[in-house]
This record gives structure tokens, C-alpha cells and sequence, in this order.
């Protein structure tokens, strides 16, 4: 698919001895922007962690958005035009995920997937143990 193009799909359906109609067409438009990817979580500690990501083509900036695992709602960190941004005031010994949206002066990306780290129990915890957490390696 295109980048900022409309698409219709129409389905029907086929059996050995029967064709049906197409159904009414349902329309949708890409999105400009993809989703930021490559998403790493370094520098955990018991209440901050540094996550960073591949830049996005036509982006000019990133909002992330984070919350405990066991919380519904979600906070948004300032906007930036880095990508990368430091966490901080975290719970100790908690889960958290992170999701990144791409954006620009017209439009923005959908949140990418999540990613979970768990912040540092005093100098014990990370991601099971380790300080760095890379997406792009699970």
C-alpha cells in the first residue's frame, strides 16, 4: 500500500458450486507517517529509564506516552523533537510500557506497539536483570 492514498476493498466469497456478490465497498486512507520504530529502553534505574527509537522519514516530531502496567490510563511525556527522551519520577520495582507516535505539521501516526521494562528494585530488577531493553530483539 501507498503512504496518504484511499483504498476501497469489496469481499465475496466462493465455494465449489457458487460465487457470491461483491459487498458494499468500504473505503480507508493510509497514514503519511509510519509508526517510530525500533524502540530501546536503556539506563533503567529504580525511578527513570532512557527510550529511544529510529527516526521517522517526514516526521519533525515524537509523543510518547507511558503507565504502569497495572494503571489504565496513560501519561504523555512532553513532545520532542529528539528520538529519544529521558523518563523520570518512575515507581521502583514497577512494569511499565511505552508507546511512540510519529508526527508532523498535517498528521501523525498511530501509537506504535507497546514495549515493557520493569525499573529497578535499589540496584536490583531491570529487564530481568539486565539495564537495556532493545525491540527489536524479542
Amino acid at each position: 500500500l501507498q503512504k496518504s492514498t484511499n483504498y476501497e476493498i469489496q469481499v465475496r466469497s466462493e465455494s465449489l458450486t457458487k460465487v457470491s456478490s461483491y459487498t458494499s465497498g468500504i473505503s480507508f486512507n493510509t497514514l503519511d507517517l509510519e509508526v517510530p520504530r525500533a524502540i530501546k529502553v536503556s539506563s533503567i534505574s529504580d525511578s527513570g529509564a532512557i527510550v529511544s527509537w529510529n527516526p521517522t522519514t517526514g516526521a519533525t516530531q515524537y509523543q510518547l506516552r507511558y503507565k504502569q502496567t497495572t494503571v489504565t490510563n496513560w501519561t504523555n511525556a512532553p513532545v520532542t523533537t529528539d528520538n529519544s527522551i529521558s523518563l523520570s519520577n518512575l515507581v521502583i520495582n514497577s512494569f511499565y510500557e511505552i508507546q511512540i507516535k510519529a508526527l508532523n505539521n498535517t498528521t501523525s501516526s498511530i501509537f506504535s506497539e507497546s514495549v515493557s521494562f520493569l525499573t529497578k528494585d535499589n540496584g536490583r530488577g531491570g529487564c530481568n536483570g539486565i539495564d537495556d531493553w532493545d525491540s527489536t530483539k524479542e
